[in-house]
């Protein structure tokens, strides 16, 4: 039952309560008129679009300077079905090649991540500098809908300085 001022307005449009709704994949909601078997449409909006990211594997060990295959889950959980989801960055918390000889003298530790496409593996070098805490990599995916609205998540795959200093499990990141 259609009611309020908003409610009102339809059944006028229409000239009665409907007989029969269906919202169709593109947010529209189709609304069937009682005597002539009219359809009208409107437009429903989709809430803010939301995306989650999962990383695999989330820890490369050992740091052997080897380059490790990563898969990446990428999930729309809210928001128009039709949003474009991209990979937006992969950053590390680490220089390619850091001063020293603490991190093995290699360059190219991302490759493989085709930025502005929708890129779900990519090649993350599984080494970190000797000298640190370990190396995160921060790995960024971006969707944007159709009224403009965008919003992002992120995996982290970490290499640790040592298997026994673990992973802090929590990280949070909070972006508009």
């Amino acid at each position: 039952v259609l009611s309020g001022d908003g409610g009102s307005a339809i059944l006028a449009a229409l000239g009665g309560e409907p007989q029969g709704l269906a919202i169709g994949g593109n947010g529209t909601l189709y609304i069937t008129a009682p005597e002539a078997g009219r359809i009208r449409q409107m437009i429903l909006p989709y809430g803010a679009p939301a995306i989650e990211v999962t990383a695999s594997p989330v820890i490369l060990w050992p740091p052997s300077h080897h380059k490790v295959t990563i898969n990446l889950t990428v999930s729309q959980i809210d928001g128009d079905p039709t949003s474009g989801i991209t990979l937006e960055s992969v950053t590390s918390s680490e220089a390619d090649d850091a001063p020293g000889e603490g991190d093995g003298r290699t360059v190219g530790d991302i490759q493989n991540a085709d930025i502005g496409t929708l890129d779900t593996a990519l090649s993350l070098r599984a080494e970190r500098s000797s000298n640190g805490p370990g190396r995160s990599y921060v790995i960024t995916y971006r969707i944007d809908d159709s009224s403009g609205r965008t919003a992002r998540a992120s995996a982290v795959v970490y290499v640790p300085q040592n298997k026994a200093s673990g992973v802090d499990p929590l990280q949070m990141t909070l972006s508009q």
